[in-house]
């Protein structure tokens, strides 16, 4: 029931109070009418309506999502078209399933977050197949369902609220979807609700490649849901008055912390200290009675290797000092710029690894470190590409097969990929930039895809610069250009031109146009000489 959640736009907070404190409280005033009442309740939700994206179809409020920038990759509009919100709505609020706000569930008690933040929290989590995932507050299981289709019958993906009643309802809501058919046909077996207080031990023990939270965390409760995640980890919560993005690194310590927006949750439900040692008592008397297998750990274990001396036999060692060619793309922050500077490779800084991963998992390291040259005999191999912090995501998606790639990296991860020679990261990187064009970067990125040859890149950004043609040509990047990729623009561009001004629609468009013209031309020197002759015989 996201955990009792009440989050709300700003705009619409005081009508939504109003509304629900008529429903909830049931003490209205005796000398109020209660047509009036719902006169006033049908007001008020025609308003919210027109001022929060009012849908009609579940593809309708795609397009809202994908216009509004909260909806910015393929694979999250794929799974929110193949799981649509109105599957997971009682009948009550079935006439606002796809507008773009919070609604209200008087049946359960509780408020379901608007499209637009599953949007946004899909994207920042960037579930990928085979991920391990959480939902603490899963309510109706809408967004559980859209992270299991994400993560795939590899995956895992597990949501966790507080009644019996409503866990069973998203169980339903699922098993109807999957029954409903469609195309592409659903398979969400390992989609998973329990009953359970997420501050309580599990009795199976579970970490999470990725957790999301429908509720606000209190600030004495954050370790706790970290104490969840698995090594390179990723925690979306509510926390305060915003909804952030919470990485760990290899060895699970927070590595970074960022806001995402302002939003009001209401606040998780935190067990009394009794009720949290009663469940700790509980899981190991369990475990104490039985023989307990526990989860695989190879990925995590290799993860934990990274940059660590323990086994190691080469080190990665940067040289110099700003010899980085590495850039970002241009957008409307300045921010890119700046971060540009700070990762910088520093003199001195060290990575250490393992040359059988590196062998195994680069055709690079693999030529470079078994054919017996220096950097095999001397076990130090220079890094002049890329900057340590970009180096460092590099070597642990090469131990582990996981990253998070954002505006951040995504240039610096592209160049480490292309370089080591490193296929699957390239094209993720490659996705994440695509996404990222605008008329600003279009040329900056083109060239970026020209120099790493990444050929699925450069036929984005290629058709993204001949339909805005206009305007990328003039920004200064367009001109910084090679030869080559000049000449290349600029001649798709004309055929672009040419095939929509020469197209069988244009020219028929343009004749209709001209007999129209010369009808209407005919018709008037007609009219004009009639005029005439009639003035001429008065």
């Amino acid at each position: 029931m996201e955990q009792q959640a009440v989050e709300e736009e700003p705009n619409e907070r005081t009508a939504r109070d109003v509304v629900s404190d008529e429903e909830d409280s049931g003490d209205e005033e005796e000398h109020e009418d209660e047509t009036n009442n719902v006169l006033l309740r049908y007001l008020f939700r025609s308003v919210l309506e027109r001022d929060h994206g009012h849908t009609n179809t579940n593809e309708a409020l795609l397009v809202h999502l994908r216009h509004s920038g909260v909806l910015r990759t393929a694979r999250v509009e794929e799974a929110m078209r193949a799981v649509p919100r109105g599957a997971f709505l009682p009948e009550s609020v079935q006439h606002a399933a796809y507008a773009d706000r919070p609604l209200r569930l008087p049946e359960f008690g509780f408020n379901i977050s608007a499209p637009h933040m599953y949007a946004m929290c899909l994207e920042t989590l960037d579930l990928q197949p085979g991920h391990s995932f959480l939902d603490i507050g899963s309510g109706t299981g809408h967004f559980t369902a859209i992270a299991g289709y994400l993560v795939g019958r590899s995956g895992v993906s597990h949501g966790l609220d507080l009644r019996e009643d409503i866990v069973d309802f998203a169980g339903e809501n699922v098993r109807r979807l999957c029954a409903a058919g469609g195309t592409p046909t659903l398979d969400l077996d390992h989609v998973q609700f329990s009953v359970r207080n997420c501050f309580l031990a599990d009795p199976e023990q579970r970490t999470y490649d990725r957790i999301h939270v429908g509720a606000c965390c209190p600030n004495s409760m954050l370790s706790s849901l970290l104490s969840l995640l698995r090594p390179c980890g990723v925690l979306v919560t509510p926390y305060a008055d915003e909804l952030i993005k919470v990485c760990v690194d290899a060895k699970g310590q927070v590595s970074s912390q960022s806001a995402i927006t302002a939003v009001r949750y209401g606040d998780l439900l935190v067990p009394s200290p009794h009720e949290m040692q009663a469940a700790r008592v509980a899981v190991e008397r369990k475990r104490s009675s039985e023989v307990v297998v526990p989860a695989c750990s190879f990925r995590e274990d290799f993860a934990g290797m990274v940059n660590s001396a323990r086994f190691s036999d080469i080190v990665l060692y940067f040289p110099e000092e700003g010899n980085v060619a590495a850039t970002e793309p241009k957008s409307a922050t300045a921010e890119l710029s700046k971060k540009e500077k700070a990762e910088e490779p520093q003199k001195g800084r060290e990575i250490r690894a393992h040359s059988f991963v590196l062998q195994v998992r680069s055709p690079h390291f693999a030529a470079m470190l078994g054919a017996g040259m220096c950097e095999h005999t001397s076990h130090r191999v220079p890094v002049t590409v890329v900057s340590h912090d970009i180096m460092l995501q590099f070597v642990s998606y090469l131990y582990g097969g996981t990253v998070t790639i954002n505006e951040d990296n995504a240039v610096g991860l592209l160049q480490a990929a292309d370089y080591y020679d490193v296929e699957r990261l390239k094209k993720m990187s490659e996705q994440v930039l695509a996404t990222l064009i605008n008329v600003e970067n279009a040329a900056h990125i083109l060239g970026l895809a020209q120099h790493c040859n990444a050929s699925q890149l450069k036929a984005v950004a290629l058709e993204f610069a001949i339909s805005h043609y206009a305007e990328v040509v003039c920004t200064p990047e367009f001109r910084e250009l090679d030869k080559d990729l000049l000449i290349e623009v600029t001649t798709e561009a004309c055929k672009h031109l040419a095939s929509t001004s020469f197209s069988p629609t244009s020219v028929r468009a343009r004749a209709s146009s001209s007999s129209s013209s010369s009808s209407s031309s005919s018709s008037s020197s007609s009219s004009s000489s009639s005029s005439s002759s009639s003035s001429s015989s008065s």
